[in-house]
C-alpha cells in the first residue's frame, strides 16, 4: 500500500531499517539531500506523535478500567 507523506510516496509495508543496519536504498538516490533531511525530520516527528498517541491510549484504557471497576463496586451500571 502506498501512502503520500510530505510529498514523497512511500510504501507503508516496507521494512524500516534500524540505524546502523540500513543498506543503501537506490530508490532514494534521486532525491535531493535537503528533501531527504526534511523527510527524515517529518518521519521522526510522526514516530514521536505515534508514541504519544500510544501512551495516551494506554492511559485512557487504564482510566476506563478503573472507572468501570468503581461503578461495578458501587453496584451501578454504565
Amino acid at each position: 500500500m502506498l501512502k503520500p507523506i510530505g510529498g514523497v510516496i512511500i510504501s507503508i509495508t516496507d521494512r524500516i531499517p534500524v540505524r546502523g543496519n540500513a543498506d543503501p536504498d537506490p530508490s532514494l538516490g534521486d532525491i535531493p539531500s535537503d528533501m531527504l533531511r526534511a523527510n527524515i525530520h517529518r518521519q521522526r516527528e510522526m514516530l514521536e506523535i505515534m508514541s504519544v498517541v500510544e501512551r495516551d491510549q494506554d492511559m485512557r484504557r487504564a482510566y476506563l478500567a478503573r472507572a468501570e471497576a468503581e461503578l461495578e463496586r458501587r453496584g451501578e451500571v454504565l
